[in-house]
């Protein structure tokens, strides 16, 4: 018993150590350069855990809990698949589409429970070419004569797209300490700008 409360009280304050590490390091970079970029991996994923405030951080028995924590993957008994289509205002779409399945199972006294998992999922935000390109060339007095009909008309449309793929693993350390590692990537696109990104995420229940 006190080996387990040890091992916990560790995985605890690595974990703190962690997160106060991440919390400092944007700022180092730009102050703001948290703030802009891949917003849309805030949205959330799974009906049941955004309807519950994201329970999913620490309970979950389907595909779509690799999101909130990748160690909760080993309340799963079997494999599982699971896909969503969102369509919000304004022409804009997500696509998310999770699966799971248990590796490896142990024996907890008359049960077996699965002592490793694999996760995959993508998730992502796009829109149609709607959006009006416009330079401000020639708008100077655009909204005088009707504020919905600038003088100009618009150069163009373009679109926006932002996509994650995720690979996620969990393991049982004992029968009440489980953790679990999301390796993402991450792409974002508006116009003709584009942008990559790689994150981790690390979890613990």
């Amino acid at each position: 018993m006190k080996e387990v409360l040890k091992m916990r009280n560790l995985a605890g304050l690595l974990c703190v150590l962690f997160l106060a590490v991440q919390e400092g390091t944007p700022v180092k970079v730009h102050p703001r350069a948290d703030s802009t970029a891949f917003k849309f991996l805030k949205m959330g994923i799974g009906a049941r855990y955004l309807a519950m405030g994201g329970a999913g951080y620490v309970h979950g028995d389907d595909p779509s809990v690799g999101y909130w924590n990748p160690a909760v993957y080993l309340n799963q008994s079997r494999a599982g698949l699971d896909w969503a289509h969102w369509f919000y205002v304004q022409g804009i779409h997500s696509e998310q589409l999770n699966w799971s399945t248990v590796l490896k199972t142990v024996q907890e006294g008359n049960f077996e429970v699965p002592a490793e998992c694999l996760g995959v999922y993508f998730n992502s935000l796009y829109t149609g070419k709607e959006m009006e390109l416009r330079s401000g060339e020639g708008e100077r007095f655009a909204g005088i004569v009707h504020p919905l009909e600038p003088i100009v008309p618009p150069e163009g449309k373009f679109g926006a797209s932002f996509f994650c793929f995720n690979l996620g693993y969990a393991r049982r350390i004992n029968e009440r300490l489980r953790w679990g590692l999301n390796l993402k990537l991450i792409n974002g696109n508006i116009y003709v700008y584009h942008a990559w990104g790689i994150c981790m995420d690390v979890g613990l229940c």
